[in-house]
């Protein structure tokens, strides 16, 4: 078989948005080692601390802002991708990129973001391991052991799929 013939049988059994890639992967490396190794967290709260500060100034976005989405944007760049919506430190607007790029996806895999907003604007968005039955393990910055969208840490998360509004594939 061809290496044409190989991505012809990939496009046509539609496994390109099943596996991640290797950007994704790299991007969930990263992501593990900000949440295991380094063990992100706020210092004193109001979303500042070294890695916030650091998530902001990467994002182009003002010192103190809320930095789930800022976080997966930072585990990107650091990953080589350079590819995302305007302003990547807003859920909303990953998920309008998402859209647009027609990178939204009906289940979760591995590597991809895992989304939610809320009717005042606010969401929340973090890095998908893995899905079992109902439930989905993630990686999510700004969280806390209760589950906020506005906590001070970056944790790893085991929450219903049904939390979730949308799932973006890398």
């Amino acid at each position: 078989m061809t290496e044409v013939d190989l991505k012809a049988w990939i496009k046509t059994k539609q496994l390109a948005g099943v596996l991640p890639t290797a950007v994704a992967l790299r991007a969930l490396l990263i992501a593990a080692w900000l949440c295991d190794v380094a063990k992100v967290r706020e210092a004193g709260g109001n979303n500042r601390g070294y890695w916030p500060d650091t998530f902001a100034l990467r994002g182009k976005s003002p010192v103190g802002s809320p930095w789930c989405a800022l976080a997966v944007w930072y585990c990107l760049l650091e990953a080589g991708n350079r590819d995302g919506p305007r302003m990547p430190g807003r859920v909303a607007e990953w998920a309008t990129w998402a859209k647009e790029t027609g990178r939204l996806v009906r289940r979760p895999r591995r590597g991809n973001l895992a989304y939610w907003l809320n009717s005042n604007g606010t969401g929340h968005i973090g890095f998908v391991l893995k899905t079992l039955g109902p439930f989905v393990w993630t990686i999510e910055g700004n969280t806390n052991d209760g589950g906020s969208r506005e906590g001070d840490r970056m944790l790893r998360k085991v929450r219903r799929l049904s939390a979730f509004d949308g799932w973006i594939r890398l």
